[in-house]
């Protein structure tokens, strides 16, 4: 059993980053690795409760592996995902010796067996094209050439030796060429495979081809052979067409912006399949998304989860945020930081959007200040610089998180309930109702259920369901509507 995830604050290999991409960056999980995310900090229960799943699938218990995440923004989701993918990248093998795979699927895709077929296929090709599974393409090529050889008759001979070919090309080109060139070699040998099958008449020469192009799925990770027959096949039917390749990893898909998942495609029921362990290949599940990503997989058959698997993702503790800004720190040697520091976790609240936006701003300040160390001199540098770079970037997301209420003609009734959160803490929807009903009368009941929801989604509201009770997540966040300043009670001025 593995030990339980504990968080000791010091630097690890994720964090080697340099300081002008780490600046120019600008979503710190967009610096995440393999490894992990640059500077990821805390968030050790919801590691250990994905560890656990992860635990439960090295055990070969596909049926409710099922890993949800669901919060506000800013509150971290994405940075959690790509620590999750990286974990799962660095995972040993599991005890049946199926080597790892993380896959990121679009919410839109979810509910398509062929699309998700096709980012496993690629998610395999990248794998074996980065250099790792040399031995699996030398396999898979050997295995493709005994199939040409085997071919009888003069159709089948020439089209098997064009597939063979077509595939050993692509595996050849793929190490050499950038990821971002790779969508072009996957388009070119997607023409090149309609034209053979095209051209390919005779039912044997047809089916020799598909199984040559179908073996060659996990070097070149574009998807053809037998599935091609069935236009719509499920989730089951892919995952038997594909068991040569996909059987050979522990394959885990990870879904952003879960909230977009719908019960519209081909197969409105395919992550429920996969949720129940029926999908007839090692796949299992992640999910992160904005408030409603709960209600989401609820619709498409998803209902019922592991109850500590459903993660409802919050502000981060102060020494969480203190760890954070302290790897940071020793990561560019940063000299004479403690007050830098304590400014950097007072401001930011703990939440992890205003937690990145101090740091980046910190850091471009002191990159003017470098030790000729390797360091940098924060005694030189101008910590009111840095902190006030960093309140603009606060004040530009609190300004899209009212947006989004203004657009929906609810930013006057978030006003209006500033004060009495302050006050009470947590308001009821009964009380939240009282105080709608009071700044605008007339109002409709589910308009009064629209706003609720508004305010979640936005981040203006956390719900907590087991009191029963709606409250303000970050305190800033209301002095900002409230046009006060975002520090009222700031004894310290930088």
């Amino acid at each position: 059993m593995q030990a339980p995830y504990i968080d000791d604050g010091r630097l690890r290999p994720q964090d080697e980053v340099g300081l002008a991409q780490f600046v120019a960056a600008s979503d710190r999980a967009k610096l995440s690795s393999h490894r992990g995310v640059a500077f990821f900090s805390g968030r050790e229960d919801e590691l250990n409760v994905f560890h656990r799943v992860l635990g439960q699938l090295d055990l070969g218990m596909l049926a409710d592996a099922t890993y949800v995440v669901e919060g506000p923004p800013g509150a971290g989701k994405t940075a959690l995902m790509a620590q999750c993918i990286g974990e799962v990248a660095e995972r040993a093998p599991t005890p049946g010796g199926r080597q790892w795979l993380p896959v990121i699927i679009d919410a839109g895709d979810t509910n398509a067996p062929m699309a998700l077929g096709r980012a496993i296929d690629r998610a395999i090709a990248e794998r074996l094209a980065d250099g790792a599974g040399e031995r699996q393409v030398e396999q898979a090529l050997a295995h493709i050439d005994r199939l040409a050889r085997e071919a009888q008759g003069d159709e089948e001979v020439g089209a098997a030796h064009e597939a063979a070919r077509l595939v050993r090309g692509m595996a050849e080109e793929l190490p050499s060429n950038l990821r971002g060139n790779r969508n072009a070699l996957f388009g070119r040998l997607s023409k090149n495979v309609s034209k053979l099958l095209a051209s390919t008449s005779g039912r044997q020469a047809q089916v020799r081809v598909k199984e040559i192009l179908d073996r060659g799925v996990s070097i070149t990770g574009f998807a053809v052979g037998p599935a091609l027959d069935k236009p719509n096949p499920t989730i089951m039917e892919l995952s038997e067409d594909r068991a040569y390749d996909w059987n050979r990893y522990q394959i885990v898909l990870f879904v952003d912006e879960g909230q977009n998942i719908s019960g519209e495609g081909d197969r409105p029921y395919t992550l429920a399949s996969i949720h129940q362990g029926n999908a007839g290949a090692p796949l299992s599940i992640c999910v992160f998304g904005l408030p409603g990503t709960f209600a989401a997989l609820s619709a498409v058959g998803i209902s019922r989860t592991v109850a500590e698997r459903r993660i409802r993702l919050g502000p981060l503790t102060q020494g969480d945020c203190r760890k954070a800004v302290t790897r940071c720190f020793a990561q560019f040697q940063v000299t004479s930081a403690d007050e830098w520091q304590e400014a950097i976790v007072a401001r930011s609240h703990n939440w992890p959007q205003h937690l990145a936006g101090y740091l980046v701003s910190a850091l471009s300040e002191l990159a003017r200040y470098p030790t000729g160390e390797g360091g940098y001199a924060a005694a030189q540098a101008s910590l009111a610089t840095a902190v006030t770079a960093g309140d603009q970037s606060r004040m530009q997301y609190y300004d899209q998180r009212a947006e989004s209420l203004a657009r929906r003609g609810q930013l006057e009734l978030a006003k209006a309930l500033v004060p009495e959160l302050r006050t009470n803490g947590g308001l009821g929807k009964k009380q939240i109702n009282q105080v709608l009903v009071a700044t605008e009368p007339g109002i409709a009941r589910d308009e009064m259920q629209g706003f609720i929801q508004a305010a979640i989604h936005c981040g203006f509201l956390e719900h907590n369901v087991r009191q029963g009770t709606y409250s303000l997540p970050i305190p800033s966040f209301g002095a900002y509507l409230l046009n006060e300043p975002l520090e009222r009670n700031e004894t310290k001025s930088w």
